[in-house]
């Protein structure tokens, strides 16, 4: 289940640039770990009812920053039927 923290954590680190040896941004970073799980389970849910024959698929990447290292102010997860791949 989604808590506040998770919450309060995208909007404060929004935007910022990780710092891997920061122990602020390193427990930030397991914090919205646990936020991801809930994320991926609500995605492997929602895939399972919307895609009764075969499951659907999940695609999700479970990184609290971008590509440029700084931090995203949301997460998500990509659901596709699986005849699609």
């Amino acid at each position: 289940m989604y808590i506040k923290e998770h919450f309060d954590l995208l909007r404060k680190f929004a935007g910022k640039p990780y710092e891997k040896n920061n122990p602020d941004h390193n427990k930030a970073d397991e914090k919205l770990r646990e936020a991801y799980d809930v994320t991926l389970a609500w995605a492997n849910k929602l895939s399972k009812e919307m895609f009764k024959e075969d499951g659907g698929y999940v695609k999700i990447r479970r990184s609290s920053h971008n590509a440029n290292q700084q931090y995203k102010d949301h997460q998500w997860a990509k659901i596709y039927p699986k005849c699609v791949f």
